[in-house]
Order: C-alpha cells, then structure tokens, then sequence
C-alpha cells in the first residue's frame, strides 16, 4: 500500500503538469509560422470531383490546406475569418476564408485541412485543383464582418458567395438570391454599406478584355461560350474543338455598348472536366 501512496502523488504531478503545459500552448497563426520557419505550407483549390454537395469549386470547403511541422515542437495554429488567399495564377480568383480554423500539431507531424472559403474575383475563373495560393492580408473591416455573419448563420453557399460580390464586385444587391431568411440576413447588414457608398461611385460603360490560360494534359476537345442571365448563349467563341495537348491563350474583349444589362458568364468546357468559368457584370 505504501508504494501506491508513493507513486500516485507523482502520477498525479505529470497529468496536472501536462494539462498546465497544454492549456497554456502560444497559438499563432499559420502565416507567422510560416514566417518563422515552423511550418511547410500548401493550399490549393479541390478537384470538382472531390467536393461535397454543398460546395463549389468557388465557395463552401473548396480548398485543401496542408501543413507539415518543421520545428520541434507542438504548435498550434489559427486561420482567422477574413484571410485573403491570394492565387498564384493571376487569372483564377482570390479566396476569403469563411470559417475560422484551430489547428493541433504535433512535432513533425503534417495535416490536411479543407477550409470554408468563398471567391473575390467575381470576373476571374473559379479555381480548381491545379490552382495554388499565398496567405494573403486580412480583408478590411466589412468584408471581415460579412465572413463572420455567413459562419454564424451557416450560409457556405452560393447565397454567401452572392453577398462577398456585392462587396468586393459590386454585384447588385438584388442579386442575392436563396432561402429568404438568409437573403434578410445578409441584406439587412449590406444595403446600409450600399447606401452609404453610392454617393462614391460613378457609372462608366462596361468594358472587360483579358486573356483566359487554360492548360491541357492530352488531347481534349474544349468549347468557350459566353452566357447572358437567362442561361442563353450570347457569343460563341469555339465548341468542342480539337486541341492538343499544351499551353493555351484565349483572349476576350466585351463592352457593354452591345450588351444588355445582367450577369455574363463566359465558361470553358474541357472533355472530362469541370468548367472554368468568369462573370461580368454589366449595368
């Protein structure tokens, strides 16, 4: 009985130890541990395939983030609502993070994390899986709300997507569309920003030239078209044709002198994967 009575006071020590040592970890974020050499980082959009049915290449958990632990230590890191991911491709479009992540990891550990997020660009194309990103700044102030009422409120959707363009794109309000208690939500808070900056803005003709890259593995046939609102097809630039395998241009260039006011989508359509597509918006 006396080696029990020895052995549990110093039992009792290591786990109220540990738990002091645990409780008391330094979170910091990933991008500051990236910055001093803890951690290996790789974010990068999913593949179509992959995501669930809620989800798009563009908005819900559509990008995977993997983090390897250099040091050696146990670290835990934070992503806050609000972090721009910033593509590496400037063609494909920039990310908002909308769900805060905490993250545990051990000593040279890696993990892989797929994070809510929702597009910035409302005219590049959506990303996808061959599309990487950079950690980017913190977006301003009524963004960061806006990413902080979709979490609290549950709305990863396309709802969500709709109302960051309306900040970042300046999609008409009246284009927010969903269950109409999430539409209330999300207008309630935007139309006093609305409001309060249209005395700010000026209306000049749309007009929007770029080039779409697109690469190709093997042998596909492709088609980019141009779709107006309705769905219908506006301007077709080629349809399922032949091209081999490379590195491909694509240029565009529209203006608003021919084109009724909406939501334009061009799309690229390559044989055996998912679309790429951008949006304009002409008013």
């Amino acid at each position: 009985m006396r080696k029990i009575f020895i052995r549990f006071p110093f039992l009792l020590i290591i786990m109220l130890a540990f738990s002091f040592s645990s409780a008391n970890k330094e979170t910091i974020s990933f991008i500051q541990a990236l910055q001093k050499g803890l951690i290996t980082l790789d974010i990068h959009g999913r593949n179509d395939a992959d995501l669930p049915e809620d989800a798009s290449t563009y908005y819900g958990k559509c990008v995977v983030l993997t983090v390897k632990n250099t040091s050696g230590k146990a670290l835990q890191l934070s992503m806050e609502n609000g972090q721009l991911l910033h593509s590496v491709d400037s063609g494909a479009q920039d990310l908002i993070i909308t769900q805060p992540l905490i993250m545990a990891l051990a000593p040279a550990s890696e993990k892989s994390e797929n994070l809510y997020a929702m597009c910035t660009q409302m005219s590049h194309w959506s990303p996808g899986e061959e599309d990487a990103f950079n950690i980017g700044p913190m977006a301003g102030e009524d963004l960061r709300n806006l990413t902080d009422i979709i979490n609290r409120n549950r709305i990863q959707n396309k709802t969500g997507q709709d109302a960051v363009w309306v900040l970042t794109d300046a999609l008409p309000i009246h284009n927010i569309y969903g269950e109409t208690n999430q539409v209330q939500i999300l207008k309630d808070y935007l139309i006093p920003i609305v409001e309060n900056s249209a005395n700010t803005r000026t209306t000049i003709k749309y007009k929007s030239s770029g080039t779409f890259k697109f690469r190709l593995l093997e042998n596909s046939k492709a088609s980019m078209i141009l779709y107006n609102q309705q769905g219908e097809e506006f301007q077709v630039y080629f349809r399922d044709k032949f091209f081999r395998r490379g590195i491909y241009s694509m240029k565009y260039d529209y203006s608003n002198e021919y084109m009724e006011a909406g939501i334009y989508t061009l799309k690229l359509k390559i044989e055996g994967k998912p679309p790429k597509f951008k949006q304009f918006i002409v008013q």
